[in-house]
């Protein structure tokens, strides 16, 4: 099993390539209705990056293996769900 920390540093990472892709989507579409969904798409992707952050520094609440296998299994789908994010950007 990765360590917490290596598992913060992939949030992290993520979450900065995904706020470069919503800056870079600004820069190329200029008008207010795009400027708005990547507003709410960079706001998305930092509640979802703290929810993450915050979840793993709780850990999980049953210490058995089968429990803890799938809390980070949850997350790690949930830190794959947060690429959707820029889907309903575009």
């Amino acid at each position: 099993m990765a360590s917490k920390r290596d598992l913060k540093k992939d949030i992290r990472y993520l979450t900065n390539e995904l706020l470069g892709e919503c800056y870079l989507y600004t820069c190329f579409h200029e008008d207010d209705e795009s400027q708005a969904k990547a507003d709410e798409a960079m706001k998305a992707i930092a509640l979802r990056h703290n929810e993450l952050i915050e979840r793993i520094n709780r850990g999980p609440q049953e210490q058995t293996k089968a429990a803890v296998k799938a809390f980070y299994s949850e997350i790690g789908d949930d830190m794959v769900s947060m690429i959707d994010i820029l889907d309903k950007m575009a």
